[in-house]
């Protein structure tokens, strides 16, 4: 909107008390300039913003498919951004790509081979901007990641293949560190800190998820930690060579429900969930619960500022969007509707922002308290998991004792194929017990597993020693004896014995003759402990032989025969 009407929108913010505005511009390969329709939509905009609205340019791609994965696709992009920036001295704020974790935006996620991906090409990518753009002046912010508060971690998903924020910011930490690199890629962490609804309460923590929302600052600055800590690259509240970053919260927004008068202003159907725009707020006192749903719009939007303005670090906190979207499959979470006129969340926004600009928060009065302080201390390691299977059954079973640590969220756990890894983790989200039962394995195949505990920060703790297991399909094989066909006047009578029927369902009866198996029984015949077993073939043909096929607990079966009949 502001590249669209420059004039009204920077009115319309000066009236609201916005000091900043977000514009997107989009690369294609092989570009280095703006098109002309950019560079016009910019002109106006930075004309309009005068110096007292501040323009951050996030430079993204038009197709995800278009993320750059070389070092020439890199410089290309580099260099576009950097001559945006000397087009528009007025601009120093440029955020590299968008939501690098998510597949919509950046392809591929991960390699052939299920690996990732993402994470390393995106870190390319901001140490080539990095270089390039301060080459060109100094005050330079470069902004990054600006990851989308969700993923799945699975390369194999349906949908939405992508990386979950803190799994992305370690994999960019991974990468940095075996760069080498002396610099740093990043002066400014941007994230978007959407709630998993528009109706979830700002404070709301996702421990021993994957999601990292606004409720969850203490995640978010220990992923950092565990990314950059030590290197070159500062993380908020550590500077590094008198280089300090911040973290802004480039994106986060409360969908609305359209008032009648208004909707045919909108075209299509809602898509998610929404609340009203003011619906008369809710008493201060006593503070709902963080598993509440929010009111409305109004007070969403209060309570979040209020938040950011109180956590740690945090410098920015800007709103998607100003104007809604006539389509309802879009984004209806401005101040504005979309004729531009006030919803009547309006006064809202202007009082969240003047207390925040002003300094006239009460942290201590905050609805979900004081924010937490940092905390990178991981949780201790836990002890040698057991590992018990049981014969027949196609599964481990892992248990390993409660962890002490008051704030432990749940636990990871690996498994490797030998001794001393690789290990593979096998979930994506926490195990919250201290127990996982492993179903996905194969008799005879030796396993062997690690577990690691993780705190309500996302804190990891040192792996347990390893313990193995090794399932195996139960005593079948060797335990039928006795199997043998008799011929006798009134058919063929086939007797079998098992020393042992555990592992075993039961039995079905086959009969080949002409080079074309038969089954006899209408229905298997279960399996009693330790017994002798009985079946006759009242019609049986000549030269026939039996088989008699065993089915296991873990539904394989085996089959034993053939046996001719005897007289």
């Amino acid at each position: 909107m502001f590249l669209w009407e420059p004039a009204w929108a920077a009115s319309a913010a000066r009236q609201l008390g916005t000091t900043g505005f977000r514009v997107s511009v989009n690369w294609a390969p092989g570009q280095t300039a703006l098109s002309g329709a950019d560079a016009a939509g910019l002109d106006g905009a930075v004309a309009a913003a005068g110096a007292d609205i501040r323009i951050v340019v996030v430079v993204t791609g038009g197709a995800a498919t278009s993320a750059p994965q070389d070092d020439a696709a890199r410089t290309t992009f580099c260099t576009y951004a950097r001559n945006i920036l000397a087009r528009y001295p007025a601009i120093d704020d440029v955020v590299v790509w968008n939501e690098p974790n998510k597949t919509a935006f950046w392809r591929p996620q991960f390699n052939p081979d299920l690996t990732s991906a993402a994470p390393a090409a995106y870190e390319a990518l901001l140490a080539r901007c990095f270089d390039v753009l301060h080459g060109l002046r100094p005050s330079v912010r470069v902004l990054g990641p600006a990851l989308s508060p969700d993923g799945n971690d699975n390369p194999n998903a349906v949908s939405n293949i992508s990386h979950s924020p803190g799994n992305f910011i370690r994999k960019l930490g991974e990468a940095y560190r075996a760069s080498g690199r002396a610099l740093p890629i990043l002066d400014t962490v941007a994230h978007h800190v959407y709630g998993a609804t528009s109706a979830e309460r700002p404070w709301r923590a996702h421990t021993g998820q994957t999601r990292i929302a606004e409720g969850d600052w203490d995640k978010l600055m220990t992923n950092l930690h565990t990314a950059f800590d030590g290197t070159a690259q500062p993380v908020p509240g550590e500077c590094v060579a008198y280089r300090c970053v911040s973290i802004w919260y480039l994106e986060d927004g409360f969908q609305t429900s359209i008032d009648p008068p208004k909707q045919p202003l909108y075209t299509e159907a809602e898509n998610v969930l929404t609340i009203p725009d003011d619906a008369g707020g809710e008493p201060g006192s006593p503070p709902p619960p963080a598993t509440s749903p929010a009111p409305d719009q109004a007070t969403q939007i209060i309570d979040s500022v209020r938040l950011a303005a109180c956590q740690l670090y945090v410098g920015a906190f800007l709103n998607f969007t100003f104007r809604d979207d006539t389509d309802l499959r879009g984004w209806q979470s401005g101040p504005l509707w979309a004729d531009g006129s006030h919803k009547d969340s309006y006064w809202a926004f202007g009082q969240a922002f003047a207390e925040a600009g002003s300094g006239a928060v009460d942290c201590a009065g905050l609805k979900g308290g004081l924010p937490p302080r940092p905390d990178t201390t991981p949780p201790a390691a836990p002890p040698t998991p057991t590992a018990s299977t049981v014969p027949g059954r196609r599964s481990v079973s892992l248990d390993w004792p409660d962890g002490a640590e008051e704030d432990l969220a749940g636990f990871e756990v690996y498994r490797g194929s030998s001794a001393g890894g690789p290990y593979t983790r096998l979930e994506a989200e926490l195990v919250r017990a201290s127990a996982y039962e492993d179903p996905d394995v194969q008799f005879g195949q030796t396993y062997y597993y690690v577990v690691a505990p993780v705190d309500s920060a996302d804190n990891v703790g040192g792996r347990s020693p390893e313990v193995s297991a090794t399932p195996s399909g139960g005593p079948t094989a060797v335990s039928l004896s006795g199997f043998v066909a008799l011929r006798r006047g009134d058919g063929v009578l086939l007797r079998w014995r098992l020393a042992t029927a555990f592992g075993v369902l039961g039995f079905r009866v086959l009969r080949e003759h002409g080079g074309r198996l038969v089954r006899l029984d209408r229905a298997p015949m279960p399996a009693s402990r330790g017994g002798g077993y009985r079946f006759v073939d009242r019609f049986p043909p000549r030269r026939a032989g039996y088989w008699l096929e065993v089915v296991r607990l873990d539904g394989s079966r085996v089959r034993y025969g053939p046996r001719r009949a005897r007289s």
